[in-house]
């Protein structure tokens, strides 16, 4: 049995899909810590959602700044005119 460093939880190193080799390597070096397959699944997952947030705000803060670029022509092209 092999414990996952995240959850702390046990589980059967055939369950989780490991092999001989893995169970042993992760056994030898006790620095290394394993990560379960539910875990590493989380962790997918909140690196997708801190990924999507930051696009939105990415996106949001273009849309901002051309909105602001085109005011800012706008009013030059009208004190332009009224000037001309």
């Amino acid at each position: 049995m092999v414990s996952c460093g995240t959850c702390k939880q046990w589980l059967h190193a055939c369950c989780e899909g490991m092999s001989d080799v893995s169970f042993d390597l992760y056994m030898s070096d006790k620095a290394r810590a394993y990560v379960c397959l539910t875990c590493k699944t989380v962790n997918v997952t909140s690196i997708l959602n801190n990924f999507s947030r930051m696009l939105v705000f990415r996106l949001c803060f273009l849309y901002i700044k051309f909105f602001c670029y085109a005011i800012q022509y706008y009013v030059l092209l009208t004190v332009t005119v009224m000037y001309v």
